[in-house]
């Protein structure tokens, strides 16, 4: 019994407890989500949707028990968030995140986003201050931003390793 409390108490020390969080989007779509992480620099961690979260999940975690905080959100029409799914409006909850975390004082704010997902990583990186902005796939064709962005061709644990140093120092167009 002590072991385990020992360990739960040493997972939530590293940040690895996730909070439930509410989170709507510029156009009021509600957004259901998860922060995690205690202390440091924010993330929004976002994904198309579909079987995509739990590997999403995975990955915010991992980058949460390095020292950030990491928003991941359901987009609408997925999972707990309500609206209906809407590729279109992926720009609208994913400056709905990157407001939140301002809004719990938690500053600067990175943005990660599936391929799917990194054109409006780049819309949003265009209109409010983003510290930078990871795409993890293949960054759209348009990929000219005025923050510091880093392209990494997958999410397997060596890709995690590197997106994570590069959040401790971001480098314009790496």
């Amino acid at each position: 019994m002590a072991i385990a409390f020992v360990l739960v108490l040493s997972a939530v020390a590293r940040g690895a407890a996730a909070e439930r969080v509410d989170v709507t989007a510029m156009d009021g779509t509600q957004l259901i989500g998860e922060l995690a992480g205690a202390t440091g620099p924010g993330v929004v961690v976002a994904h198309a949707g579909g079987d995509a979260g739990a590997r999403w999940q995975d990955l915010a975690a991992r980058v949460a028990a390095q020292g950030f905080r990491v928003l991941r959100c359901d987009p609408r029409g997925h999972g707990a968030s309500s609206g209906t799914p809407d590729a279109r409006a992926a720009s609208q909850d994913l400056e709905g995140a990157y407001r939140y975390l301002l809004g719990r004082k938690i500053r600067p704010v990175f943005l990660v986003a599936s391929e799917a997902v990194a054109a409006a990583a780049l819309d949003v990186a265009a209109r409010v201050p983003v510290a930078g902005v990871v795409v993890i796939g293949a960054a759209p064709q348009r990929a000219t931003v005025k923050v510091p962005m880093r392209v990494l061709p997958s999410d397997t644990p060596e890709a995690i390793d590197a997106l994570v140093r590069w959040l401790r120092a971001p480098q314009p167009g790496t």
